[in-house]
């Protein structure tokens, strides 16, 4: 989305409408903690792909 800005090129999201609620604040958020292999590791590839 930032690189569409910055070149000037549309950027759409397509996303269910139950994705979204207008009505929560960011104090509503929660933060959900993840295991870091969810983003170092892809499936079917041995190396790490970050510091973990």
């Amino acid at each position: 989305a930032l690189a569409a800005k910055d070149n000037n090129i549309p950027f759409y999201v397509a996303a269910p409408s139950s994705t979204l609620s207008l009505h929560e604040t960011v104090k509503d958020v929660t933060i959900e903690q993840r295991d870091s292999t969810e983003v170092s590791n892809v499936l079917g590839i041995l190396q790490k792909l970050g510091p973990n």
